[in-house]
């Protein structure tokens, strides 16, 4: 009979979480004690839960005792302040004991003092076995959001996940209005956006091994968050947006019950039953 491991990625960066929920940073110890948590749990009450909240990269070993059944819940995370929602992403899988999930957790996007905004890191979850990695679940981030409704330079998109998103072209009118940075994909980074003052580079090229940096601006402006697939940049005086990093992918073994919705903000619950 199989158990059932659940595990679920929350929208906790910019929102309240509940007090009693376990909080781990990325340290190697903490990591150690949530392996000996859940061992025991599984043994003893069958129940346990712990939560991911801040951006960044995470594994799990899976225990003695599958094959589990793994109902996943991923997050991108979203773009800086009124910017796009990262999408989530629901997916089934059937994985063994001593398999690896490694959680990327993407950061929401820096805002600038002129109102716009970087875009969101793509969120993931990499399963390696027998030394193999592979991608299970991508999810996309939102991209930056501007209080202007004349937006100069338009964010690129998170393409792929084989390739980075376009970089965004300067306003027409204006060259040294610069456009923003792509957010960046599996395949590639996000390209640059054009112009001749201040722009926003694009997002660093989606890592099944790392988090990939946020784009940095050209100039000033607002960095992209961090994630899978790096969010892209902001210059200071553009009134564009940045793109959100990686794009939406679940791999083919998924049992189909996938969802696709515009929430977000990036973080994870780790639910064992």
């Amino acid at each position: 009979m199989k158990k059932l491991l659940s595990l679920s990625w929350l929208p906790s960066i910019r929102s309240s979480v509940a007090k009693k929920r376990l909080y781990l940073k990325n340290k190697p110890f903490l990591q150690v004690l949530l392996l000996l948590v859940i061992s025991l749990l599984i043994q003893i009450t069958g129940k346990a839960q712990c939560q991911y909240a801040t951006p960044g990269l995470y594994s799990v070993t899976l225990p003695a005792g599958g094959p589990f059944q793994i109902s996943t819940i991923t997050q991108g995370a979203d773009g800086g302040i009124a910017g796009g929602n990262g999408a989530r992403v629901e997916a089934t899988f059937t994985l063994q004991s001593g398999d690896q999930l490694t959680f990327i957790v993407g950061q929401v996007g820096q805002i600038n003092a002129d109102y716009s905004s970087g875009g969101g890191g793509g969120s993931a979850i990499v399963l390696t076995r027998n030394n193999t990695r592979e991608l299970l679940v991508a999810a996309g981030a939102g991209g930056g959001g501007s209080t202007f409704t004349n937006l100069l330079g338009g964010g690129g998109q998170g393409l792929g996940p084989s390739t980075g998103g376009i970089g965004g072209t300067a306003d027409p009118n204006n060259d040294y209005q610069g456009g923003s940075g792509g957010g960046g994909g599996l395949g590639s980074a996000g390209g640059a956006g054009t112009g001749t003052g201040p722009r926003g580079d694009g997002g660093a090229q989606a890592s099944l091994t790392a988090i990939s940096p946020g784009g940095q601006p050209i100039g000033g402006g607002a960095a992209g968050g961090m994630g899978f697939g790096g969010g892209g940049a902001v210059g200071a005086t553009s009134q564009s947006r940045g793109g959100g990093g990686a794009a939406t992918a679940v791999a083919e073994a998924a049992i189909p019950k996938v969802e696709v919705a515009e929430l977000g903000k990036g973080g994870t619950l780790l639910s064992v039953f």
